[in-house]
């Protein structure tokens, strides 16, 4: 393989850096590590729901909400991506903490 080239082997391990590139600030790379597996997955959910996290994380709220909706769209059994659905809209003040 060569240098800076992915491969799918590697899917769990860009899966996995959203949350820590984002504690430590880097949430455009956390952003980038997730649309990556998203190509490499084919775009399942589970990249999606991903991608709404590092958005949610860095306050763009409307993308969030976006990238969780088409989570919802590619395995509409999941339940993650529908609570992680609620946590932008509560920060961005559309639900408060009674309606819940």
């Amino acid at each position: 393989m060569q240098q800076g080239s992915l491969s799918i082997r590697m899917e769990p391990s860009l899966y996995n850096l959203g949350m820590p590139y984002c504690h430590l600030g880097r949430c455009e790379e956390a952003i980038t590590a997730a649309k990556r597996y998203m190509e490499l997955t084919g775009g399942e959910a589970n990249a999606y729901d991903s991608l709404g996290t590092d958005y949610a994380w860095i306050g763009r709220y409307q993308e969030a909400e976006q990238a969780y909706n088409a989570a919802i769209a590619r395995k509409p059994d999941s339940f993650i991506p529908r609570f992680h659905l609620g946590h932008p809209a509560f920060l961005a003040g559309q639900v408060c903490a009674g309606d819940f």
